[in-house]
């Protein structure tokens, strides 16, 4: 479970259920979110503008709960929240902090990013957050009794660097998933918008990320899945997804698709991991399971067999490889274009 979440929030065709972001995520308050443009400058992001209704998305993740983890996202800040107002944005559920005031990072009218440990508040310099700019946030939690840590970095500078007493209690000692926009005071004025977030095992830092989705753009071979028109590659290759209205289908097991999918929009330092999506559904009542491999060179890596909804659209998220299953080491910028992805029934 190196990655337990990872959202560029790209894929979803409104806030509804199956194809939309409730898809996967819980929301509060739905007339206070909404899906804007990426913070790319292309895709989506998710806004929030806060009120009393405390508006919201939450998502858990299967498997442990984790000790050590690191969560990272980038927000925009089109309204600071007011002075004495203040949002614990990025609150992970049930995340270890050593106060009874929430715990994650919270934002202030000032700009600056605030956290707890040893049951007090820290607060970093003003300034540290740009209104109306992108800035990457880091939280680094290792939660202890003693011993534990807890750093905050924006734009990959070290704003605040905690150490002590980070866990609140032992009932309360573990992240197990992350929410956006949970609000500690009666109301806020503040509006954000926020891309580009993953929950990481562990206390390694990668850096400030950008999650990209290259969308099928050919056929590799002979398809094996039937369209309900047109090309197979042309009937998946929706960002967002379009419910529904092209799709491929199979009715036996071992089928397989594969597609070459677009290049990268820029130039990334390095490659963290590639994952494949797919939004699908069963209709009969045969127990399925869903493959989404990757290949590159002459390997394929067919990854988990992942259940299939019934007669409902929903979201599956297939094995992240955070090395080439080819070479077996770290992805490079170069092996990117000559990723193919696909669809394996089982």
């Amino acid at each position: 479970m190196p990655f337990p979440v990872s959202d560029g929030f790209d894929t979803y065709n409104g806030l509804g259920a199956n194809t939309g972001l409730a898809a996967r995520y819980a929301l509060v308050d739905t007339a206070n979110l909404s899906l804007v443009t990426g913070h790319s400058g292309s895709g989506q992001a998710v806004r929030i503008t806060a009120n009393p209704a405390d508006p919201r998305l939450s998502v858990g993740f299967s498997g442990s709960p984790l000790n050590d983890f690191i969560f990272g996202f980038s927000v925009r800040f089109t309204v600071m929240p007011t002075a004495d107002r203040i949002i614990p944005d990025a609150q992970p559920y049930s995340v270890p902090s050593n106060t009874t005031g929430g715990s994650g990072v919270g934002f202030d009218t000032d700009g600056s990013v605030w956290t707890y440990a040893n049951g007090i508040k820290n607060r970093s310099a003003a300034g540290v957050i740009v209104l109306n700019a992108i800035n990457y946030i880091e939280y680094v939690m290792k939660a202890a009794d003693s011993g534990g840590v807890v750093e905050v970095w924006v734009n990959n500078v070290k704003v605040l660097d905690l150490a002590g007493d980070t866990r609140a209690n032992d009932a309360l000692a573990f992240a197990s998933g992350m929410s956006f926009g949970r609000i500690l005071a009666f109301s806020s004025d503040g509006t954000r918008d926020y891309d580009n977030a993953y929950i990481k095992e562990g206390l390694v830092r990668i850096g400030p990320q950008i999650i990209e989705y290259l969308q099928p753009n050919a056929n590799v071979g002979i398809p094996g899945w039937t369209p309900l028109s047109g090309t197979n590659w042309g009937s998946v290759d929706d960002v967002p997804n379009d419910g529904g209205t092209t799709y491929v289908s199979a009715s036996a097991t071992n089928v397989l698709d594969l597609y070459d999918v677009i290049g990268l929009a820029g130039t990334p330092t390095s490659i963290t991991f590639v994952k494949p999506l797919s939004v699908a559904q069963k209709l009969d009542g045969v127990s399925r399971t869903l493959m989404l491999p990757i290949k590159h060179g002459a390997t394929q890596s067919d990854g988990a067999a992942l259940g299939l909804p019934q007669a409902a659209y929903g979201y599956l998220s297939g094995t992240t490889h955070e090395t080439n299953p080819d070479t077996g080491v770290a992805w490079t910028v170069g092996d990117i274009a000559g990723v193919q992805v696909g669809l394996k029934s089982q």
